[in-house]
Order: C-alpha cells, then structure tokens, then sequence
C-alpha cells in the first residue's frame, strides 16, 4: 500500500467513523428531546387549564343571580349513569331543556349541579366576550410564567339546538395542532371553550435545545476523538506484536540464516537476499535487501539518512540522490511481492511501516 492510498484509506475510515458517531448521538438526542418535549408540553397543558380555571373564577366572582331558579334533572334508570337530560325555569315560569352528553359533563368547570346552574343563568344574561376573556386567561398564564399568545372560541350552543360561535380578535393562527384545552360551563355544559396557545418546540424548551445542541456536539467531538486515540493504540499494539520478535528460530547444525517476520505467511531471508511469500520465493537486490534489513533492526524502523548512507556506501560515494532512488527500488520490491509495507519519508530519515 502505497502513502497516497494509506492516507486515502485513513480519510474514508474516518469520515465514515464520524458519520456513525453523527448518526448515533443524532438518534439519541433524537429521542431525549421528543422525549423532553412531550413532558413539557403536558406540563403546559396542565398550567395552561388551572390558569384558566382561575379565569373563569375572576369573570364569574363579581357577577351576581337575582330571581329564584328551579332546576330537574330527568335522572337515569341507573345512578351510576347521567341523566338523559336537564332543565330550569326561571321566575317567568319559562322552562328551558338540554340533553346531556357524559364527555361534556365530565369535561365541565364545575361539579356542583347548583354552581353549574348559576354559570348558565350568569352566561345567558351577560355572554362571555372571547377577548375580555381571553384578557383575563392571558393574566392567569403570564402569573404562572407563561408568556405565550393565547386564543379563545366559544361555542354556546341555544334552546333551539343551534350553535354559535365567536372567537379572539387576530386567532388566524389558532389551529387543532396548538389547540391547548377544551372545558365545558354550564347547567348541561351547553358552552364549549376551547384555548389556544400559539407555542413552539422552541418557546417550550429552549434552554433544554441548546443545552442538548451543545452536549449533541461536545459528545461528538469526545467519541470521535476516543475512536481514533483507540484505534491508533490498536494498531500500533499489533505492529508491535508482529514485529516483536522478528529473529525466528535457527536451526541447529545449520550456518546461522537472519529470517524476518514481515507480516503472515510472509518471510524475509535477509542472507539470501528472499522475501518469501505464501511459500512463492522472490530474489530482491542485495543493496535492498540490506536495506530492508538496516530498517528491521532499528527501533521504530526508523534510519536516518546519514545511518542509510553510511552502511549502503561506506566508501563515501554515496548521495541523497542514491539514497532516494534506492528507497524506490525498495518500495518497487514491495508492490512486485504484494507486501502492504510503507516507507515513509520524514524530514531527514525514512521510517518502514508494516
């Protein structure tokens, strides 16, 4: 393997290693802020009804009832279940009836059937006006550190059965996606209030964003870094372990051979001048060979350019020049054999990378 594609292969590894980092600490922030969103939003929900709970009680608390009001209610064979529907008659004798629906009953302000009563007959003389109201609503919220713009529609539905509706002045932008609550007033929960809030993922949770931004990021950073520190520490623990022993045994009653471990089923005859590989043979150059050799015996596999010199040319004919084209003669071997070995050039020496 040459240096360019060493260092191609080195770029590919990385880029892909800092896409699965991306990918993975993506989906896990993913799903903490879903996750963190989701709990917010309940909480807003639920601060955003009892503000408006405590609206209701400001409109209603100065409004008073004149006249006596009596009010039935047509109960239901059972007293586990509703009554199929209800009535009053105010002082005039007129008597008024609506059928009762269990999910607005159970939806409604109030539970007592007495204050009910006194919610409708308040509503009916002095109706709710969707911006008065939802002035007071907007009150409760910011009292509770909500400052996010609200909306009200009322629907009240008369005793001909017909419903009309009336909402906030500039609630272009209320929608069932921010719809906030739906509760019900009155003797049969014959008014329907539904509140908007004009929220946002951001309005939310901002500080939890952009402390998961930053986390998202530094955490990132952090893995892709331990990745290569441990990568880089494997790979050096390897070329160590393959390299530790290069010498391999001899052969006794046998002339001394210096044999290298190269890499697996790959061996260096440096007497012979061999490189030996899956049991195919090669005859290299003598001056490589010894080359080859010099590195081998050099911690690091490191040689200077003056040690090159001095043991390739002892007789001082030898250049930068011979060295460098030397070199190349070396790396030649190495691509003929197939042998993924670099030799890498430094400032002033050449290290041999198995």
């Amino acid at each position: 393997m040459t240096d360019t594609s060493k260092i191609k292969h080195t770029e590919t590894y990385r880029y892909k290693l800092l896409f699965v980092i991306v990918c993975i600490l993506g989906g896990i922030c993913f799903s903490v802020c879903k996750y963190t969103y989701e709990i917010k939003l309940i909480g807003l929900k639920v601060e955003a009804k009892n503000a408006f709970l405590k609206a209701v009680e400001y409109e209603l608390e100065d409004r008073y009832v004149e006249g006596n009001f009596l009010y039935y209610s047509h109960a239901a064979k059972s007293a586990h279940h509703l009554p199929d529907s209800v009535s009053w008659k105010d002082e005039k004798g007129r008597r008024y009836a609506y059928r009762m629906d269990p999910e607005r009953n159970r939806l409604n302000v109030e539970s007592e059937v007495e204050m009910r009563l006194i919610h409708s007959i308040n509503i009916f003389r002095n109706p709710l006006q969707p911006d008065s109201f939802n002035a007071i609503w907007r009150g409760c919220l910011q009292e509770s550190g909500i400052s996010i713009p609200s909306a009200l529609c009322i629907s009240v539905t008369g005793l001909d059965g017909k419903v009309q509706s009336q909402n906030t002045f500039q609630s272009e932008w209320c929608s069932s996606s921010n719809k906030i609550l739906t509760v019900y007033i009155g003797y049969a929960s014959e008014i329907e209030v539904i509140g908007y809030l004009h929220y946002s993922i951001w309005s939310i949770m901002r500080f939890e964003l952009i402390s998961y931004l930053l986390l998202y990021v530094a955490g990132v950073g952090c893995m892709y870094k331990i990745f290569l520190a441990v990568r880089s520490r494997l790979m050096k623990t390897l070329r160590e372990e393959i390299i530790k022993l290069p010498m391999l045994a001899q052969k006794k009653n046998v002339t001394s051979k210096r044999t290298y471990v190269l890499g697996e089923n790959i061996i260096f005859y440096a007497e012979q001048h061999i490189i030996e590989k899956e049991g195919i043979k090669k005859a290299i150059w003598a001056q490589s060979s010894h080359l080859l050799e010099l590195f081998l015996n050099k911690k690091d596999y490191i040689l200077e350019y003056d040690v090159i010199l001095e043991n390739l040319w002892p007789d001082k004919t030898g250049t930068t020049e011979r060295m460098h084209k030397t070199i190349t003669r070396l790396r030649q071997v190495f691509r003929e054999i197939g042998i993924e070995v670099v030799v890498k050039r430094n400032t002033n020496s050449y290290q041999l990378i198995l």
